[in-house]
Order: structure tokens, then sequence, then C-alpha cells
């Protein structure tokens, strides 16, 4: 090495400056480099809040040939279904339909009319409730399961039908 150039000799000392500080930097720390301790983990035994959530009031509990609307509504609300099989060619199933919005035990409980006229969209439902006569009120739980079955519409009794509901 040519000592008479001074950036060669710089370079050199500057390296040899370098190798002498990691080997006194290894020796300090037992021969091994410096690595930085992972972070503590606490654990969070804070309770975690509740979510909470919010359901709309009902406005409507009247729904028409949509029987599946219905259940999932009385999922949502916790209400079994009344489901009025009917026509309007049936004189009964239209005075029914127009007292029901009147009728205040049919409050607690979300209605369904499925007219059977209607066989592309309540056929289904016609087959696995067989209504025989209309009009036909059944009170089914949000499992579509029959509670109770009340054929035919005269105002009085119809009353007493639905006080007499779970």
């Amino acid at each position: 090495m040519n000592i008479n150039n001074p950036v060669k000799v710089l370079i050199a000392i500057l390296l040899v400056t370098l190798v002498f500080v990691k080997q006194y930097a290894s020796s300090a720390n037992g021969g091994s480099e410096i690595k930085p301790k992972p972070p503590i983990k606490v654990p969070d035994n804070s309770p975690k809040p509740t979510p909470v959530v919010i359901v709309p009031e009902l406005k409507d509990n009247f729904v028409y040939d949509d029987l599946d609307k219905a259940v999932q509504l009385g999922k949502t609300y916790k209400r079994n279904i009344v489901v009025v099989f009917g026509a309007e060619w049936c004189p009964y199933c239209r005075v029914l339909k127009k007292d029901s919005k009147s009728l205040a035990g049919l409050k607690n409980y979300i209605v369904c009319f499925l007219d059977i006229e209607k066989k592309n969209k309540n056929q289904k439902h016609i087959n696995k409730y067989k209504p025989k006569n209309l009009p036909t009120s059944i009170l089914i739980n949000v499992e579509y399961q029959e509670m109770s079955r009340k054929v035919g519409y005269r105002k009085k009794d119809y009353v007493s039908w639905i006080n007499s509901l779970p």
C-alpha cells in the first residue's frame, strides 16, 4: 500500500476502527449482539362491552302474500304469526281483512294474509297447512309450527279466539 495517498490511508484507518469497535462491542456484552427486548404483553382482563342491537319500532304488523317475511319479522320482534288464508272472492275473508286493523288483540302478533288464488307465491304454504274452508286463520311460531287454528269469521268468535292465544 502506498502511504503517499492520504485517501487510501484514511479508508484503511476507518476499516480498522470499525473492526475494532465491532469486536469491542461483542466482547462487552458477552460475545453476542445487542438485541432489543420484545415488548411485554399484558393480558387485557377488562370487560368487553356487550354489543347493543337496536331493533326499530314495528310500524306495521301486517304482511301480504309473504309468509317467510312475516316469520322473519316474528323472529326479529319475538312474536308469533297469525296466518290468514283467504281469497278476494270470499266475502268473509274481505270482512276479516277489513276488521283486522281494528282488532286490538292482533297487535301482539305478526299477521300474514295469504291469498289462495296466488298459487305461485303461496302454494307451498297452502300444501303445508291445508286450509279446507275460507277464511282459515292459523297461529304459528317462528319455526312454522302450527299452534292453533280458527276456521271461518264471526267477529265475536274471532276476538275470543285471539284472546285465548298464547
